[in-house]
This record gives structure tokens, C-alpha cells and sequence, in this order.
């Protein structure tokens, strides 16, 4: 027991020294600070701290360099990314335009060809309807035909007459007056 209360005392001692030295220490620190005075700057230049504080900058610098030089190759890796991206969207753009010009092509062909199918059928339509008429006039007599025939424009009449038979044609023209059958003799010559 004696010694357990020996070391209570030589600890209660230490502590009425520390607690004391250490409230006296805070104290002046803040009164030198409101009088401006740079307590750790002055510490700092103690010769055994200033020895830890510089090795402490050096390492400080030292990672700071490392950290710069490994953000410098990642920057550079992320342009070299960048510029292939760069690439690849100018030639999927290049890719866009010519599927549009193809697109557009395929729709003018379409457009085109559905034109052409378009004036087939018409013009199938009315060679049916022009067949038909010559099939009226083969039909009638010549005399018929004839008197029909010239009081018709010129060119309806020569129209008629090219879609006839050759006996037909050679009928109506001999029932026609004989200036009439000549300027339409002259005008068939021309279209056959």
C-alpha cells in the first residue's frame, strides 16, 4: 500500500505541475497571437523543429510533383482519347451524310420509276383508247368516215388515219374531197 500511495503522490505532483504549465503555455500563446507575434513561425526556425519541418516540405513537394506528373500523363492520355473520338465522329458524320445522299438517290430512283410505270399505264391507256377509235373507223364505211374525218383539225385527222388499216385509210381518202385528200396525203407521207 505504501507504494501505491507514493506513486498517487508522484503522480498527483506531476500533475499540478503539468496542468499549471500547460494552462500558462495556451495563455501566452493567445496573448502573443492578439499582440501579432507568429508563434509557430518562430518555432519553426528552432533548429531541431525547422530540421522535420523541411523534411516535411520535401515530402510535400515530392508528392505534390508525383501528383502533377501523374494528372500530366492522365491529361495526356484523355487528349489522345478525345482526339480518336474526334475521329470517329467525323467519320460516322461523313457515313451519316452519304446515307443520306444514297437515301436520297434511292427515293429519286423510286420516284422515277414510279413516273415511268405511271406514263407506261397511260400511255398503254391510250393506245387502248386509240385502237379502239381506229377500230370504229375500220368499221364504218369509208364515206362515213370520210365526211367525218373532214371536219376534223388537221392534226386529229392525220392522228386517226395513221392508227387505220392501209385499206381503210386508202377508202376514206378516195371519199374525201380532193383537196382535203391531198393535204392529208402529203401530211401521212411525212409521219410514216
Amino acid at each position: 500500500m505504501a507504494t501505491s500511495e507514493k506513486s498517487g503522490k508522484k503522480i498527483q505532483a506531476l500533475l499540478m505541475i503539468f496542468f499549471p504549465l500547460l494552462f500558462a503555455i495556451i495563455v501566452g500563446w493567445i496573448v502573443m497571437l492578439l499582440m501579432g507575434i507568429d508563434v509557430f513561425g518562430k518555432v519553426k526556425e528552432l533548429p531541431v523543429i525547422s530540421s522535420f519541418a523541411t523534411k516535411d516540405k520535401n515530402i510535400d513537394q515530392n508528392t505534390g510533383n508525383h501528383q502533377v506528373e501523374l494528372l500530366n500523363k492522365k491529361i495526356v492520355q484523355q487528349n489522345k482519347v478525345i482526339s480518336r473520338l474526334e475521329k470517329d465522329l467525323s467519320s460516322k458524320e461523313t457515313e451519316v451524310l452519304q446515307l443520306k445522299d444514297d437515301l436520297a438517290a434511292a427515293k429519286k430512283r423510286e420516284e422515277t420509276s414510279q413516273s415511268s410505270k405511271t406514263n407506261q399505264e397511260e400511255s398503254a391507256k391510250t393506245n387502248d383508247k386509240k385502237e379502239k377509235v381506229a377500230n370504229w373507223y375500220n368499221a364504218m364505211s369509208p364515206k362515213n368516215a370520210a365526211a367525218i374525218i373532214e371536219e376534223m383539225k388537221t392534226k386529229e385527222a392525220i392522228e386517226i388515219l395513221n392508227m387505220l388499216d392501209d385499206e381503210a385509210t386508202a377508202g376514206i381518202l378516195e371519199k374525201m374531197t380532193p383537196k382535203k385528200a391531198a393535204e392529208l396525203t402529203i401530211l401521212l407521207k411525212q409521219r410514216r
